[in-house]
């Protein structure tokens, strides 16, 4: 298995050099960046290579996701809105 992100992904990481990125170490910005940003190619890919818990995880515990990314994910895994901490700072903001 490789340890780098494939080529096509590279767009997404416009800030950060994507060959300097590690797949096991950095899991959490990858996965993270490319549920925000990614294409259906992108997304994809993250949904083979890295396992459900892994990106559920994340979304649990992300608070850079946006509102719409956080919701869509929480549902996907049937999370409540409690156990992701980006939807209780979106919401905390609101009330």
């Amino acid at each position: 298995m490789k340890n780098k992100l494939p080529q096509f992904i590279h767009k997404l990481f416009w800030d950060i050099d994507p060959e300097s990125l590690n797949l096991k170490k950095d899991y959490f910005i990858i996965i993270e960046r490319l549920l925000n940003y990614a294409d259906d190619q992108s997304l994809k890919w993250l949904l083979d290579f890295y396992d459900k818990e892994k990106v559920k995880e994340v979304v649990k515990n992300s608070r850079k996701l946006t509102p719409k990314t956080a919701n869509y994910w929480r549902k996907h895994f049937e999370l409540k809105k409690d156990e992701t901490k980006c939807m209780n700072i979106f919401y905390q903001k609101m009330e």
